[in-house]
């Protein structure tokens, strides 16, 4: 049992691991929406480590019957995986639809241009929100909008503001 115990602790790790520093380069993580917590690769993983990591630390130190370790590498892995969902991810999700809510409010209001748009690149805008200085990714269908320029927000789809450049007499 020694030999599943160390893998499942390895795969695990090497999979958190590996996810926390190239999960932002890659965007290595999905979510489907109404997607079930416990079937998230995240929540898998923290399983299969705690059951491996608990494995080997009750097989070495409590010398129990493979039975009880198994049982009991199950039961912690399931309460981590848990908790995990818990106080993480589920209020991560909360955080995230309040603010796509937010950002439908944000339609016809004025930001600032603060990386580049044109109509075939992302750029960035920063707006005020609830008195918050916040930014976001942004698209124009117009002519390439540089850094420093006013702009109103027209549109928000997943995250991604649509913005129009402001006429003189509007600034």
């Amino acid at each position: 049992m020694d030999t599943i115990y160390l893998i499942s602790f390895l795969v695990g790790g090497i999979f958190i691991f590996t996810s926390f520093l190239l999960g932002g380069i890659l965007h290595t993580d999905f979510h489907v929406e109404g997607e079930i917590p416990f079937l998230s690769p995240s929540v898998i993983a923290t399983f299969v480590t705690m059951f491996g990591a608990m494995g080997l630390f009750f097989e070495k130190t409590f010398h129990l019957p493979p039975f009880e370790v198994t049982l009991l590498s199950i039961f912690i892995g399931i309460v981590s995986s848990t908790l995990l969902i818990f106080l993480v991810m589920i209020p991560l999700q909360k955080a995230q639809k309040s603010n796509a809510k937010g950002s439908k409010e944000m339609i016809g209001k004025d930001a600032e241009v603060l990386a580049t748009v044109s109509q075939h690149s992302k750029g960035e805008i920063v707006y005020t929100q609830a008195g918050f200085r916040m930014s976001a990714p942004a698209i124009t269908d117009g002519s390439s909008l540089l850094p420093g320029e006013k702009v109103r927000i027209v549109d928000v789809q997943k995250g991604v503001f649509k913005i129009e450049k402001k006429l003189k007499e509007e600034i």
